[in-house]
């Protein structure tokens, strides 16, 4: 997977971060997961959802006089817009923070960056954030991989689909210049709008993923709260939703790049529910991270550790805050360029998480009119 320019990843507790060194493995961890979700929307069929959702902005958005939008091309040209958003992603990735304040396993702020789309810089439009206890216990199953198994694996691959999913709320900035308006309501999967408030990182995963994929155990793994449980794709939010576990075989070769969609299961004839998961004994994963939290933390191995030479792609301002699971985060994080953050200042509640409608038929308009005013079109620098 190519390389991400100018990452610049920061940990530490509340109200003091530290910027870690390229060469530390905590990085190296949060690189690859970093370089496996922008790979995904980068791959043809994701560029593809992103246009999708992009288009489903505007076009659900334009209906509502709350929506105003920066975009002023055809919509036949958001394909190429598309492309500059992943080309700024991938040139300046925004500042990553691991923290043990994230409610899910990742989330993504958005800033005001500006209003010519032309003139985008993704690492000032937000900043992203990554849960303390994944990276972890991510960095746990490298130091014991001897009884790990292919957890090391499997978190990646859930890391990997929740940051491609917040970088989708990024995108919804680069559409509207910052972190207002929301994403229009309609914008969402079954069971994920809020409010006026729709979803689209879950709108996107439908799209792509087949529908939103989840962790649950029955706790018996030898890993204890560190374990990345089994992983299951359902329909929609529903309890009632269909699911299937998803194939390991396919898991292993997604997250080395060779990605297909959607989401294969071990078994296409083997149907679940959230419900009759819970009736069987299994929960979510995400309560372990709770007890997680109180584990011993799991420091870098030393240089002579067996796993410190594996490779990472395989086992052995104001601004919206969004996240991947259904709780509401309590602060915001507030990003530095220096090598220290401040403490946190309270924020207002905002919500992200990560599903799927069928997709209405494309707009037949020449542009999209914004609802505060009259738009006017212009056409964008020379494309090649």
């Amino acid at each position: 997977m190519a390389q991400i320019g100018d990452l610049r990843v920061f940990h530490g507790k509340t109200g003091h971060y530290d910027e870690l060194p390229s060469s530390s493995t905590k990085y190296l961890i949060a690189e690859a997961i970093i370089k496996l979700g922008l790979s995904i929307l980068e791959s043809p069929e994701g560029k593809g959802s992103l246009v999708q959702v992009a288009q489903a902005i505007l076009r659900e958005g334009s209906q509502s006089t709350r929506f105003s939008h920066i975009y002023r091309d055809s919509p036949d040209n958001m394909p190429y817009w598309i492309g500059k958003f992943l080309t700024s992603m991938r040139g300046n990735f925004p500042t990553v923070y691991i923290s043990a304040n994230v409610q899910g396993e990742a989330e993504a702020e958005r800033y005001e960056w500006g209003r010519d789309m032309r003139s985008y810089d993704a690492g000032v439009a937000g900043n992203i954030y990554l849960s303390k206890v994944m990276i972890d216990n991510m960095l746990f199953a490298r130091e014991n991989c001897e009884i790990a198994g292919d957890t090391y694996n499997l978190l990646k691959f859930e890391m990997g689909v929740s940051v491609a999913h917040e970088i989708v709320h990024l995108l919804t900035g680069f559409l509207t210049g910052g972190y207002r308006p929301v994403t229009p309501r309609e914008v969402a999967l079954e069971a994920y709008a809020e409010g006026r408030k729709g979803e689209a990182g879950r709108y996107w995963e439908g799209i792509l993923l087949g529908g939103v994929v989840e962790s649950w155990t029955k706790g018996t793994d030898i890993m204890g709260v560190r374990q990345a449980g089994t992983h299951y794709l359902f329909e929609t939010g529903s309890k009632r939703s269909n699911g299937w576990r998803v194939s390991k075989t396919y898991i292993n070769r997604f997250i080395n790049g060779d990605f297909s969609f959607p989401i294969q299961a071990s078994n296409p004839e083997e149907v679940v529910t959230r419900g009759t998961l819970e009736n069987a004994g299994y929960s979510k994963t995400a309560l372990l991270r709770r007890r997680a939290m109180r584990a011993p933390p799991a420091g870098s191995p030393a240089p002579d550790h067996p796993s410190a030479n594996m490779a990472y792609r395989r086992l052995p301002a104001e601004r919206e805050q969004y996240y991947s699971q259904s709780r509401r985060p309590t602060e915001v994080y507030t990003a530095q360029s220096s090598s220290q953050a401040p403490p946190y200042p309270p924020y207002p509640s905002s919500s992200s998480n990560r599903y799927y409608d069928s997709q209405p038929e494309a707009s037949t308009r020449p542009y999209y009119q914004q609802s505060g005013g009259p738009s006017q079109f212009y056409d964008p620098y020379p494309r090649r």
